[in-house]
């Protein structure tokens, strides 16, 4: 079987898991490696539209391909007038998204808090 066969019987809830709770509320699995890429784009794909509340607190190791379509949801999201936030973020997303030269704002995540700053 070639790894693209597998990437296709693979099941999307395997890596993004809608919660229960409510309609827009995304849980990320712990391992966001390439072949978790396409059934979390789908997933997300699924849920354009509406306000969507992705909670990242389950991830251990996040690859490019996610982080990616992550960053890319965020403003998708912002450009469609939707609210995307990104909740609970573990140690490791924020490290791996940080690795990889994005801040965790631009996903959705806590804005840097710069303090008391004046202009």
């Amino acid at each position: 079987m070639m790894p693209q066969e597998l990437a296709t019987e693979i099941d999307a809830d395997a890596f993004a898991m809608p919660s229960a709770a409510a309609h827009g509320e995304v849980t990320l699995a712990p391992v966001l490696d390439l072949l978790a890429a396409k059934p979390l784009h789908a997933e997300l794909l699924r849920l354009r539209g509406d306000t969507i509340i992705v909670d990242g607190s389950q991830v251990e190791r996040i690859g490019a391909q996610c982080a990616a379509i992550l960053l890319s949801a965020a403003r998708s999201w912002e450009s469609d007038g939707q609210e995307f936030s990104l909740v609970n973020p573990s140690d490791a997303l924020s490290r791996g998204l940080e690795l990889l030269g994005i801040g965790l704002h631009e996903v959705g995540g806590i804005a840097p808090d710069f303090g008391d700053i004046e202009a």
